[in-house]
């Protein structure tokens, strides 16, 4: 179906003045993720008396970083190319980099010098330099007689090669398109990405973490949750000219803050169908597939101290994301949000159909995804019945690897090749032939779309199937067990899936645990010659492997690219349509007055540091180390558990650092510690900046409460709130307890000779 393009821009043309005073009615409190490229400038002025300039948005930009692995936003500090972020956003390279001498988990860590600091395997993170509205060229793919499959094909072959004309790997830029209002817009985004980046200081987790998953999701809080990188390029630190200028005292009271970062995803332009799905269907499932991973974790680190210390980053992720996805159906499950939703989609159907000319280019969409969403109920499981452990993982790049790299150098060879197999049951041709049907489509992502793409997809396959992690076979056993258990509890035992996964003589299934077992144990994957010798074998290696890791995942692979391709053909593409025709409509009506749903893509919010009410009482703007002190006190009683009392102990530096009448260089319990402003964010914004209108760095995001968790789908403007880390803890806690005295003049840019390289 042909886009209407040009009739979508005299409709936008048409409508959009006068949007930004209905910007004000819509939005009355602190709400939105605005894109830099539209800053709710007129909300500001109004409410704050302030106008971003081009000029306070560009520093803002190009001093806010993005980090690439796990997610997790932060900030240039310095001139020196100093970067602020969370503890937890690194947890995964502190655990790294710790040793049996070196146990930066449990007693932190403080480079006094350059030379000391360590370099973070893996870790990058990318400044946006460069934003460009490339709609036009996009939608302009879309040609008459095209079905939409084929112009969802087309569009995503003209996005890789946009994408491949803005990445250069000398100058190390990546381009990337970001689709913004569910596709009323597509701008591209030119990345700057540093990959190597050290680690300067970090506390230890006890500190950055203090109350455990207790005190997640909850205010008041105590945490020192910070990190401090250098970021080097050629081996040496760079010159960031732009950076934010440290503020010890943090903000004023009433001035407006701001948050700049990428937070990862919001719900909260979806339709009411959509609503109800998300509602019924995917939160339960994921609640329950999160709390399978989590029991398994637990049982492991159940084994013993050197067990529970390998699990411990694992439960971390699953306590955090168990909490963080119970928040958000808590919000899901909340009648006044859904109402606020129902009511909001309801009123852009009934102005959309008000309109004769808007419900002749959109008024079907809604009809559309309400069958999509049915049916997308029905086969749910069976499209999202996949696991991921590293092994696993492994063996899937293997084998996809050498599929892709057959089927784009022998296209015309691909379907011709028969099986050589020795197992009958596990063919690899079915997987080909789904690769062929996906072609012939032209609406599937093994259609390398150019040669660029091609080798990156191949160079990516190949970089996991060889990744260099440490690999514990008991582990590795205990979690494939406790995947293939939840998987088995929520598909039919006559399911294809799981007969290929527990199939046993007879047809009987075996339980998962054997099957993890044989699978495991027998597997020589955790060598990394074998995988090796594997890829560079190809398709022959895989098909006459008796490696059991293989010839189990060799099965699974067929089957998932079959529901891969049903998933993209009959719900991804439709509903990819039928939501543009949505977004294009509430452009008509609306335009850029409105912000569009989270998408890891660069952000802006705007907020004031502020209490609320919470059980009947109140809940500070700010708390202090006196808090901290008492709360550690608290539970270190004879009343308290064990388990719990070590959540909540004092770090052992803390309490020798206290204040004292007869010592000033003591820590000082006067200290602000954490507080809370009513800045719009979700997950992805850990590690964000927050600045005042100065540009200054007067905060540290770290976490949202409870109450605001709800914000994938609805701003919650009476008690949500966004939870930082001041910076006076942290300069405190550099100079009194940590010994990092240098890096805290770095910070607040005082003159020191104690470090150097």
């Amino acid at each position: 179906m042909l886009r209407n393009l040009c009739a979508s821009i005299v409709v936008l043309v048409a409508c959009a003045r006068g949007l930004l005073l209905q910007a004000w009615a819509r939005y009355p409190y602190d709400e939105g993720l605005w894109t830099f490229d539209s800053p709710p400038r007129k909300i500001l002025f109004e409410r704050y008396q302030f106008v971003p300039s081009k000029e306070w948005l560009d520093t803002l930009r190009l001093s806010t970083v993005r980090f690439t692995s796990g997610g997790g936003s932060g900030a240039f500090v310095s001139s020196k190319g100093l970067v602020i972020t969370n503890h937890h956003v690194i947890l995964e390279h502190i655990e790294q980099l710790s040793t049996k001498d070196r146990d930066i988990l449990n007693n932190g860590f403080v480079a006094t010098t350059q030379v000391q600091e360590l370099q973070c395997i893996g870790l990058e993170l990318d400044v946006l330099l460069y934003m460009e509205n490339i709609t036009a060229r996009v939608l302009s793919v879309a040609k008459k007689g095209m079905t939409d499959a084929e112009i969802f094909a087309a569009r995503q072959a003209e996005i890789r090669r946009i994408e491949a004309e803005a990445s250069s790997s000398r100058a190390k830029v990546r381009g990337e398109v970001v689709t913004l209002y569910a596709g009323g817009e597509y701008w591209l985004y030119r990345y700057r990405r540093y990959t190597d980046i050290r680690l300067v200081a970090v506390p230890e987790l006890q500190a950055a973490n203090f109350g455990g998953d207790y005190d997640n999701f909850t205010y008041p809080r105590y945490a020192l949750d910070f990190a401090l990188l250098r970021v080097y390029d050629n081996g040496k630190p760079i010159s960031s000219p732009y950076y934010l200028k440290w503020k010890t005292k943090g903000c004023s009271a009433h001035e407006p803050v701001f948050v700049a970062g990428y937070p990862s995803a919001t719900n909260r332009f979806s339709t009411y169908a959509q609503f109800v799905f998300n509602r019924d269907v995917f939160y339960p499932f994921m609640l329950r597939r999160i709390n399978a991973l989590l029991m398994a974790a637990r049982r492991y680190g159940e084994r013993g101290v050197n067990e529970y210390k390998r699990a411990l980053p694992d439960i971390l992720n699953d306590e955090n994301a168990k909490k963080a996805l119970a928040g958000e159906y808590r919000g899901l499950t909340d009648r006044s949000i859904e109402e606020k939703l129902r009511r909001t989609d309801e009123e852009l159907r009934q102005k959309v159909y008000a309109n004769p000319e808007l419900r002749a280019l959109y008024g079907d969409a809604w009809e559309a995804i309400e069958r999509i969403m049915q049916k997308q109920t029905v086969i749910f499981k069976d499209y999202t019945a996949t696991f991921s452990t590293p092994l696993a993982d492994m063996a899937f790049s293997i084998i996809r690897y050498a599929l892709e790299k057959e089927y784009t150098e022998f296209p015309r060879k691909r379907t011709r090749r028969k099986t050589i197999h020795k197992h009958p049951e596990a063919s690899i041709d079915s997987t080909i032939q789904v690769l062929d049907k996906a072609g012939d489509k032209q609406a599937s992502s093994a259609i390398l779309p150019s040669k660029v793409f091609k080798t990156e997809l191949l160079q990516e396959l190949r970089t996991q199937a060889l990744a260099d992690i440490d690999i514990d076979l008991d582990y590795e056993e205990i979690r494939l067990a406790g995947e293939l258990e939840f998987l088995l509890s929520e598909l039919s035992a006559g399911d294809p899936l799981i007969r290929s996964m527990l199939g046993g003589e007879g047809g009987v299934l075996r339980a998962p645990a054997e099957v993890a077992r044989e699978v495991v144990r027998g597997t020589r994957l955790i060598d990394v010659n074998v995988r090796k010798a594997l890829l560079d074998g190809g398709r022959r290696a895989i098909e006459l492997s008796t490696d059991p890791m293989i010839v189990f995942m060799r099965k699974l692979v067929p089957l998932w690219l079959e529901r891969e391709e049903y998933y993209r053909t009959h719900i991804q593409i439709p509903l990819t349509f039928a939501l543009e025709k949505i977004a294009l409509a509430r452009f008509a009506i609306y335009g850029k007055s409105i912000y569009p749903d989270a998408d890891f893509s660069l952000r802006l919010s705007i907020g004031t540091v502020k209490g609320y009410t919470m059980n009947g009482t109140l809940a500070p703007a700010q708390t202090t180390l006196y808090g901290l002190f008492d709360r550690a006190a608290s539970f270190s009683g004879e009343h308290t558990p064990s388990h719990i009392a070590q959540e909540f102990r004092l770090p052992a530096r803390f309490a020798a650092h206290r204040e004292s009448a007869l010592d000033n260089n003591k820590i000082s319990l006067a200290t602000p510690v954490n507080f809370v402003t009513t800045c719009d964010i979700v997950s992805g914004n850990s590690g964000s900046p927050l600045v005042n209108k100065h540009l200054e760095f007067v905060g540290l995001v770290f976490d949202g409460n409870v109450e605001s968790l709800a914000g994938r789908f609805a701003y919650n403007e009476e008690t949500g709130r966004t939870i930082c880390v001041h910076p006076a803890f942290i300069i405190e806690s550099l100079r009194k307890i940590y010994h990092g005295g240098a890096i805290a003049d770095e910070l607040e840019h005082k003159t020191s000779t104690s470090r150097g390289n």
